[in-house]
């Protein structure tokens, strides 16, 4: 679908990528990246963070970081309407994440479990 002008002097370009976001303009962006020790280790966070739903005012996308073909590196786009979102997104983000590497350090992902559990699609929610 085209998109469609507006009233304001925002791109054609933003004004595509801001399509689904009528109502609020994300117009911040933050890139990180977040490198761990080894690939199961990283395929957990991943996953955890790809459930951890966004907080308003934000859009989170998680994927592995296209530079590092081990797959040891999560990388994550944040988008905000505001500053103040932006900082509680990164916050809460940095928070699940340290709290992932930290729950790895006692029990350490196995490469089977993490096989296992990723394959039968399996939730412990």
């Amino acid at each position: 679908m085209p998109a469609q002008p507006t009233a304001s002097s925002s791109s054609t370009a933003w004004q595509r990528c801001s399509a689904t976001h009528r109502s609020n303009e994300l117009s911040i962006e933050c890139g990180l990246r977040l490198p761990l020790p080894d690939t199961a280790s990283a395929s957990v966070l991943l996953k955890v963070l790809k459930t951890d739903p966004s907080l308003t005012g934000t859009l989170k996308e998680v994927y592995w970081w296209s530079e590092d073909p081990s797959q040891r590196t999560v990388a994550v786009t944040i988008q905000a309407a505001s500053k103040r979102d932006l900082r509680s997104a990164i916050g809460s983000l940095l928070e699940q994440a340290k709290l992932v590497v930290r729950t790895l350090r006692v029990y350490p992902p196995t490469t089977a479990a993490t096989t296992t559990t990723a394959d039968t699609g399996a939730s412990t929610l």
